[in-house]
């Protein structure tokens, strides 16, 4: 996976699927998004796809908008802050960001 427009695809994979954890939430009528279970696991695999595809990483910086994804990512661990059960969640969510910079 090297092109430009496959890494672009991906990066919009993530972003829409990561960005309905926060839009199942925020809807005028209960129930009417259903909410992805596993986020998680798809947070696992954007960092581990940031840390083994140097080029993913790279595109992503240079030609994505990486507000997209901060976005979910942050409200992730705004949610998970005080619950000590998802610790990890909060720092998986850290590990992808570091990953960014």
């Amino acid at each position: 996976i090297d092109s430009g427009r496959e890494l672009s695809f991906i990066f919009k994979g993530f972003v829409k699927l990561l960005r309905n954890v926060y839009e199942s939430q925020n809807t005028y009528l209960p129930n009417s998004k259903a909410k992805l279970e596993c986020f998680q696991e798809l947070l696992v695999l954007f960092w581990k796809l940031l840390e083994e595809n140097p080029l993913f990483t790279t595109h992503i910086l240079t030609q994505c908008d990486v507000n997209e994804i901060i976005v979910p990512i942050c409200y992730l661990m705004y949610q998970s802050r005080r619950d000590p059960a998802r610790i990890g969640l909060v720092h998986i969510c850290t590990f992808v960001q570091q990953g960014q910079t």
